[in-house]
């Protein structure tokens, strides 16, 4: 996570027997959104997470992020993929 030039990969963890969900944003990216922002996903996850709907929770914390690294960090012509997208079990 820390391995990006910019400092801004967020990593999502999910645990659902532990019932256990936190998203955390290396420097870059925490720099530039409150604690409030991360807390926001994280609720939105949940509510989703309450009606048994873990992908609607996933996907709607990854694109509220998604938002936010767009803004903060749009696209550039030389950009390339920096983290695996791989899921860990």
């Amino acid at each position: 996570m820390q391995q990006t030039k910019d400092r801004n990969g967020i990593l999502f963890f999910l645990a659902i027997e532990s019932k256990s969900f936190a998203v955390w944003g290396d420097e870059g990216i925490h720099q530039k959104v409150s604690d409030e922002f991360w807390k926001s996903i994280t609720d939105c996850a949940i509510s989703y997470f309450k009606q048994n709907d873990y992908v609607s929770g996933i996907e709607k914390a990854v694109e509220l992020c998604g938002e936010k690294l767009k803004q903060y960090f749009p696209i550039e012509t030389d950009d390339k993929n920096e983290l695996s997208n791989t899921i860990s079990y």
